[in-house]
């Protein structure tokens, strides 16, 4: 095998680790925030403050969604209602997980470039 067909193979390697690692980044990005909303529902502690902000970065998406017949900030069924909240965990799902691969792109970019210190190796000292 040549060093160049080695080279791409390595890259490609790199490439579909890093799609892996942004998907289930992305996925516990989500799972994150809806744990830490379940945690902070008591509305009386801050004034709900934690709550309003766990729920925001879940649901946020919510309130630009217009697809055909679906209007969320405008519904009314509860259908509907479900059928946007899903929208937007999918929706955020895809931005956290877009979020997450451009940090490992920059990270791994870092690293060839020399600006951070590669992983240490625990060697014995004699």
């Amino acid at each position: 095998m040549s060093d160049s067909a080695r080279t791409r193979r390595i890259a490609r390697w790199k490439l579909a680790n890093r799609v892996v690692l942004s998907i289930l980044g992305g996925f516990l990005i989500v799972c994150l925030l809806f744990i830490l909303s379940a945690v902070f529902i008591n509305p009386t502690s801050l004034d709900g403050v934690a709550l309003r902000f766990f729920s925001t970065l879940l649901y946020w998406p919510d309130a630009f969604i217009h697809l055909g017949k679906f209007d969320c900030p405008n519904a009314d069924s509860i259908s509907e209602k479900l059928t946007c909240a899903g929208l937007a965990i999918t929706i955020n799902i895809l931005i956290y997980s877009t979020v997450c691969f451009a940090l490992l792109t920059w990270r791994d970019k870092r690293k060839k470039v020399g600006l951070l210190p590669e992983e240490q190796t625990l060697r014995p000292t004699t």
